[in-house]
């Protein structure tokens, strides 16, 4: 109670993980699978209580005499996508040395609090101001065509799969080595000037996804944790740039933004 609205890391001493384990040998093949869709679905309905729960859940399934359904829940906040070889090799490294008679032999580790005391050392006003005047004068909202044509039943969610083939890859790859620009910042100008066209403006902004792990934190890329943050792209032009000094801009603004 004394903390306010401070965030805390709060790191137990010991915590009791959950792991379930189930037979399901006797089922059907057919039985089995539709078990563990409805299993899943339940875990994943249910959720974490960030005030209580272990933030991560296993349950082993076992399928076959030496087969099994392996399900691992986890809270985002305790780890990004980065995180998942880290973790699952040190799990596999101590799965076979155990196999083996042998004591697993881990890496040190280095602590998320090295980050947490890194944030505490940034210069809050700076990062303010920057952001502040990426922004300036920044009113409208970008929407993408239709989607206020909603249906009362809401978005369908589909995974679309696009090959761009070898000749069109080779050619965004050839205008980016020569404008000296990352494939990420040229696909960030196509779709900024799409938005543009889309919303009738020569003035976008919407987010992108950045990994958030400071380089200048030691072995900073094998801390387990939730690093990842979304920052605003600025997309502007005018009647008369060309595509390559729009590019630019976005390359100059993505080099600032880390920085």
């Amino acid at each position: 109670s004394g903390w306010k609205d401070e965030p805390l890391q709060v790191v137990y001493r010991n915590k009791r993980s959950e792991l379930y384990a189930e037979d399901l040998r006797d089922m059907e093949d057919e039985q089995q699978n539709e078990y563990i869709r409805e299993f899943t679905r339940q875990d994943k309905q249910r959720g974490f209580d960030l005030a209580q729960d272990a933030l991560m859940r296993v349950a082993v399934l076992r399928t076959g005499e030496e087969t099994y359904r392996f399900v691992w829940s986890f809270h985002h906040i305790v780890m990004d996508g980065w995180c998942l070889s880290l973790v699952t090799s040190e799990v596999f490294a101590s799965y076979f040395a155990i196999l083996a008679h042998k004591q697993p032999e881990l890496a040190p580790v280095t602590p998320y609090s090295q980050y947490i005391e890194w944030l505490e050392q940034q210069d809050r006003q700076a990062a303010s101001s920057y952001w502040s005047k990426v922004l300036e004068g920044y009113e409208e909202q970008s929407r993408l065509p239709q989607a206020k044509i909603q249906g009362k039943a809401g978005y369908q969610a589909e995974r679309l799969d696009f090959d761009l083939g070898a000749e069109l890859t080779a050619g965004i790859q050839r205008i980016a080595k020569r404008y000296q620009v990352t494939i990420n910042t040229l696909m960030q100008t196509v779709w900024g000037l799409l938005l543009q066209k889309y919303n009738g403006t020569d003035d976008v902004v919407f987010g992108s996804v950045v990994s958030g792990r400071p380089a200048d934190i030691p072995n900073v890329e094998h801390i387990i944790g939730l690093f990842i943050n979304t920052i605003p792209v600025r997309i502007h032009s005018h009647k008369d740039s060309l595509f390559s000094d729009v590019m630019k801009q976005t390359q100059e603004q993505s080099i600032d933004s880390h920085v």
